[in-house]
């Protein structure tokens, strides 16, 4: 029967990380229409955000237009850890979905974890995350075909929407256009299009309604070379978010 085919095998969901407590700074909570920006390049942000619902991507666009998307950010994420610097920032991030968040001032998170070890933990898991997404995506986009790309990027997202406990047994929203993943996955939309339609022909996947839904989990993540561990480094529900 179909239903028995799509039952989870016992490696299915990916592993629960382990939550490394709640980090209390003042902070304010706050939303995002789709499209506006956290901040834009060359601004120097004030505050870090740790989004609650939505999703936001860091970008970069070159002088003719062609649009790289180079982070997500979702749902537990820190935006962005890279800030506390002060300086300013390299790469826009803008909304992709309506956002819902919390903001905490640089200055005061820089001051607290100065003295608070738990906060300078939580920090360094964020940034330790941060790099080494990055540091896959590079492999994806550097060694992968459009199907093993695309794969990864599915099987990364489903991975990290249910460590935040965004996602059911099987499947996941999934709000990015076609033309969010090209830029993405660094395809043409013409060329994202052709791909999904052949791993909905192979029973990976199937996407409806802004919502994916895999079919075949061992499938796909044999397709794309995916190997949990490196989002394993903290827990999506860390969080320094206080009460608002």
């Amino acid at each position: 029967m179909l239903q028995d085919a799509i039952q989870p095998r016992e490696s299915w969901a990916p592993p629960v990380l382990p939550s490394a407590g709640t980090d209390h700074l003042p902070s304010t909570a706050f939303t995002l229409r789709h499209h506006q920006h956290l901040a834009r390049s060359g601004e120097r942000p004030d505050h870090l955000h740790q989004i609650l619902q939505g999703w936001a991507g860091r970008y970069r666009l070159l002088s003719d237009g062609r649009r790289q998307i180079t982070g997500l950010y979702l749902p537990g994420d820190l935006c962005d850890p890279c800030w506390l610097d002060g300086g300013r920032a390299v790469q826009s991030v803008v909304a992709l979905t309506p956002i819902q968040a919390s903001r905490t001032s640089r200055r005061e998170m820089e001051s607290q974890a100065a003295n608070d070890v738990a906060l300078m933990k939580f920090l360094w898991r964020q940034t330790q995350f941060t790099q080494q997404i990055q540091a896959e995506w590079l492999v994806n986009l550097g060694r992968k075909n459009a199907i093993e790309r695309l794969s990864h990027l599915l099987c990364e997202l489903y991975t990290r929407l249910s460590s935040a406990g965004a996602a059911d047994q099987k499947s996941c929203d999934m709000p990015l256009t076609q033309l969010d993943l090209a830029d993405l996955a660094g395809l043409t939309p013409v060329h994202v299009n052709r791909t999904l339609q052949e791993m909905r022909s192979m029973q990976l996947i199937e996407l409806q309604s802004r919502r994916l839904t895999i079919m075949d989990w061992e499938s796909l993540r044999r397709i794309a070379w995916f190997d949990p561990a490196y989002l394993a480094v903290r827990s999506a529900r860390d969080s320094f978010q206080a009460a608002a």
